[in-house]
């Protein structure tokens, strides 16, 4: 971190010269030569000139570890700075490029393969603006959530994705970007099997009917009374925690096949043969929260379907 933090110190003295005035290109190449004539060690050099990068979607990525981390910590830098000041970007006015810088950091996370979540650098980057004097509010903060979120919903949509599919996975969060990005394309895949309508019928009618819950209670096994319900409980105890460890894993499309396989046809007969909604409120409450158990052990660790949009224009 010892060459991080001079290149740190040096990074932007290249922007006093007269060239850089002149060719604003030249920001970080003239650094990194000046850096390299001072004597300076060439990850020093190097990190000086790839601290600006990405400068776009198809733009190269830092190639240094050095690079990435300083990249990283300048566009964090701005953009953190910037929300905190109430300098927000307007349509199409985006004077300090807080999107390019944001999308900048989504990229060298992705493209790196850092293990980093978006919360804990924001954390660290307020933390250093606090020290300068710069308050980043929690509602500036909850503003860079939400700003990183849409730079990933568009950058998703740049390369192909399906706009439901995406804020199907957004909805479960994309703290960890390599996750999101696994996530995505796994659902893609999903959506190219044979028993895709199924999954998407068996998520979207769970959370249908437990979404006026406010909180999922755990299953009551004595007010479990009609057969189907003892089975589908019974099967949720069986498979729940394998099915579980299979997403955590990140083995996603297997995992939503095992989920299909098991419940896909015990729910729908579910549905068939138990009303749910009862007058009894005990036992209506408990099977809203089967359903919700099934619908969450989906739905949490993967992607939302409920948002997914069916040829009938569902979602």
């Amino acid at each position: 971190m010892r060459r991080v933090r001079r290149a740190a110190r040096l990074c932007k003295a290249d922007l006093l010269t007269g060239l850089v005035g002149e060719f604003p290109s030249l920001q970080g190449v003239v650094g990194r030569e000046l850096a390299r004539a001072a004597g300076e060690p060439e990850p020093v050099a190097a990190a000086i000139a790839e601290h600006y990068l990405p400068a776009g979607a198809e733009d190269a990525l830092p190639a240094t570890l050095e690079g990435s981390v300083l990249a990283l910590a300048d566009k964090l830098d701005v953009i953190v700075g910037c929300f905190s000041l109430g300098l927000l970007p307007s349509g199409s006015q985006d004077p300090y490029a807080l999107r390019r810088n944001a999308l900048g950091v989504l990229l060298i996370i992705e493209g790196r393969g850092l293990a980093l979540r978006l919360s804990e650098l924001l954390e660290a980057a307020r933390e250093v603006a606090r020290a300068r004097g710069i308050e980043c509010s929690d509602q500036a903060a909850a503003g860079i959530r939400e700003f990183f979120r849409d730079r990933l919903y568009h950058a998703a949509i740049e390369r192909g994705f399906r706009h439901d599919f995406v804020r199907a996975v957004l909805a479960v969060g994309c703290d960890d970007v390599r996750d999101f990005w696994a996530r995505l394309g796994a659902l893609g895949e999903c959506a190219e099997q044979a028993w895709w309508p199924a999954l998407v019928e068996l998520v979207d009618r769970t959370y249908r009917i437990q979404r006026d819950v406010e909180r999922v209670e755990p299953v009551r096994k004595e007010l479990l009374r009609e057969p189907l319900e003892k089975e589908l409980a019974a099967a949720l105890r069986a498979s729940g925690s394998e099915i579980a460890a299979m997403f955590r894993d990140g083995d996603y499309v297997a995992a939503a096949q095992r989920y299909c396989s098991v419940f896909a046809r015990l729910v729908h007969d579910f549905f068939e043969e138990v009303f749910v909604n009862v007058e009894d409120a005990a036992l209506r409450v408990n099977r809203k929260s089967l359903c919700g158990a099934v619908y969450h052990l989906f739905a949490r660790p993967f992607a939302d379907l409920y948002l997914i949009e069916t040829a009938e224009g569902g979602g």
